[in-house]
């Protein structure tokens, strides 16, 4: 017995309502217009009223071939215009011809009830033909994910589509509620749009540790899981790419994240360093928070939003906690009772000299004797003067004595308008490209750091 149940059976009530919906009005404003009395005679001696001689009405007091949608077409431009000159009185005034075209139409036709429904039927047809295409997509999709999880719990899968709005039109049902039958008070939910035979979109995913719909880790992670394989399919079972993520913490926890091999379910991560500040500030509520740079695998996010450039993810686990590979300070808040020149160690006196001078510089520990030169921004009125150059010979010099070797990656993140050249620089500098164990080099792995030095 399958595990995953999609079912359309409410929709098609509701589609079959619609219709009958639709006849019934379509049949009313036809009987209200037989007993207006409505004549062509009426509606034309109101159109001269409104528009005057116009060519529009005379076509279609002559009938023929579009002439009423002509009129109508015409009556519509003048409707935008009065609009725009805010002349509401003429707007109500062409309204009411238009109006009055649509009941002439309505009390010509002489069908009842049942012929109005037989002609919304392929209509509905139609409708409902496309909602078990997308179903039956649905239901492999969502089958194939539950298979590709190596500990799914047993619990069963129900998905419905969304409830149709009678306000609007309708079309053949493309989005759906899916639902784990957990053991929480609630069954958690999330929503996937089906297009084109696949499932191409997942939103409203909730967030973990909520206790009305996460009865434990063993609900969170069945969840999470389902949603990481309708998303990525196989996600669960393959080892998954380490990335490097950004977030704001406070600046009071600095000690508990500092060297840290997890952080708390749930935390915000973008890849987008500047954005990860930005939501720091916008945050506010007196709290000062740092920066952090995290790698940590894809198997342990949900991504929030791919704006193309900017990516956002929750951090998602079994537990309290997720595992991470390597954490390590971007950007230390400002009011911290630890400055950022600390973190710097044999460098600190250096880098304290050119950030006097207003240079954006972070430079950190990266572990067994790696340091790491992740920013580095020259003021607009040093640069070209050699101020780079100076400044990683420097550093260079307190790289050799005390066998440190220093890495970064070339990056545009900063403002530098070319890459190459930038590399150049970095080359002119003593640095080499990943070859061996030299003092000073960059790493150029897939989503690795980001050094800029904007300088010569």
């Amino acid at each position: 017995m399958s595990l995953v149940e999609v079912d359309i059976e409410k929709f098609e009530k509701q589609a079959d309502e619609y219709m009958r919906d639709l006849a019934h009005s379509a049949w009313e404003r036809q009987e209200n217009a037989k007993r207006e009395g409505i004549t062509k005679e009426k509606m034309v001696a109101r159109a001269r009223e409104v528009l005057g001689d116009v060519k529009e009405v005379d076509k279609f007091e002559r009938g023929g071939p579009r002439a009423d949608r002509d009129l109508v077409i015409y009556l519509s431009k003048l409707g935008k215009q009065a609009i725009e000159d805010k002349d509401y009185d003429r707007f109500d005034e062409l309204y009411g011809v238009t109006a009055l075209i649509r009941k002439l139409e309505a009390a010509a036709e002489n069908k009842d009830y049942e012929d109005h429904l037989a002609e919304l039927k392929s209509y509905q047809d139609e409708i409902i033909k496309g909602s078990e295409r997308n179903a039956k997509t649905l239901q492999r999709e969502l089958e194939a994910a539950v298979k590709l999880i190596n500990d799914w719990p047993g619990y069963k899968v129900i998905a419905r589509p969304q409830s149709l709005d009678p306000r609007q039109d309708i079309w053949p049902a493309d989005d759906f509620t899916v639902f784990i039958v957990t053991k929480g008070r609630a069954d958690p939910s999330f929503t996937v749009f089906t297009k084109d035979g696949k499932v191409y979109e997942v939103e409203d995913v909730l967030d973990g540790g909520d206790h009305d719909f996460f009865h434990g880790a063993e609900d969170q992670a069945a969840y999470f899981d389902l949603v990481s394989e309708l998303m990525r399919p196989g996600s669960t079972s393959r080892p998954g790419k380490d990335l490097v993520l950004y977030t704001a913490r406070p600046a009071k926890d600095r000690a508990w994240y500092e060297g840290a091999h997890s952080v708390p379910t749930n935390i915000f991560l973008t890849n987008d360093p500047d954005r990860a500040a930005g939501i720091a500030h916008d945050l506010g509520s007196g709290v000062i928070r740092d920066i952090w740079r995290v790698v940590i695998n894809e198997k342990n996010l949900i991504q929030t939003l791919d704006s193309g450039r900017v990516k956002d993810y929750q951090a998602v686990g079994k537990g309290h906690e997720v595992p991470i590979k390597k954490i390590s300070p971007w950007m230390v808040g400002e009011s911290s009772s630890v400055p950022l020149i600390e973190l710097a160690g044999p460098f600190a006196a250096v880098v304290a000299q050119y950030q006097a001078r207003g240079w954006e510089i972070l430079l950190f520990d990266d572990s067994d004797g790696r340091w790491e030169l992740s920013k580095i921004v020259v003021p607009e009125d040093e640069r070209g003067q050699g101020a780079g150059s100076a400044f990683m010979r420097a550093i260079g010099n307190i790289a050799d004595r005390n066998g440190i070797t220093i890495t970064g990656t070339p990056s545009k993140d900063f403002g530098a308008t070319s890459l190459s050249r930038l590399k150049a620089f970095y080359q002119d500098n003593g640095f080499v490209e990943n070859r061996g164990e030299e003092q000073r080099l960059w790493n150029q792995g897939d989503n690795d750091s980001a050094a800029e030095a904007q300088s010569d």
